[in-house]
Formats: structure tokens, C-alpha cells, sequence
């Protein structure tokens, strides 16, 4: 369990957490492979980048006050930024569960 904020250019929430999240070395390349007209194959590899990850955020408990900071941010925010203890992403909410307290955050990249 670890600290964890998420700001907005209005907000910020600050809760203790547990993560479930695509981690670093789980990642696979983005790549396509295409048959050739001879038999073959022709494959082209992008590599990976944090924009790649999911993290599902699952608070240990959060004020309604927070939570309604939260819907907010999804409401309102085209990015917020997350702080975690892998770094700083920034980034957007992708959903929040109210009932769950569940929050779903999709980063851009690592800042």
C-alpha cells in the first residue's frame, strides 16, 4: 500500500491505494506482421511506450469529498496528472466506479 495523487488544474486527491496496473515488465512490443505474396512475412516493430498501460487504481478508501473531486475530473478534465510511486504520468481518467471507488487511468507518457 502507497500514497498516490491525482491533480487537475483545479484539484488535487491524495489516498492511499492499491494498484493493479500493466507494469513495466509485462509490456509487449506494439508490432504487425503481414503475409507476403511469396509465402513470407514482412513484420515491423514500434516497441512499446507507458502511453501502452492501463493502471487500475483501487483506493484503500476514499472521502465522499474526494470522490466527488474525482467525478469532477473526469467530468471536467481533458488530463491530470498521477503520482505514484513508478513516477509521473500524466494523463486521463478512462472511468470511475462511484460504488467501487475503482478508478481506471490510461497515461500519455511518464513526465
Amino acid at each position: 500500500m502507497a500514497k498516490i495523487s491525482i491533480a487537475s488544474a483545479s484539484d488535487i486527491v491524495i489516498f492511499d491505494w492499491n494498484v493493479q496496473g500493466t507494469a513495466w515488465g509485462d509490456m509487449t512490443q506494439r508490432v504487425s506482421r503481414t503475409s507476403t505474396l511469396d509465402g513470407g512475412v514482412a513484420m515491423q516493430s514500434f516497441g512499446m511506450c507507458h502511453g501502452d498501460r492501463t493502471f487500475s487504481i483501487v483506493p484503500v478508501s476514499l472521502t465522499p469529498e474526494q470522490a466527488e473531486k474525482i467525478i469532477g475530473m473526469v467530468e471536467n478534465s481533458a488530463s491530470v496528472t498521477l503520482c505514484c510511486p513508478e513516477g509521473a504520468f500524466s494523463g486521463l481518467i478512462y472511468s470511475f466506479n462511484a460504488q467501487t471507488q475503482k478508478i481506471v487511468f490510461w497515461p500519455e507518457q511518464k513526465i
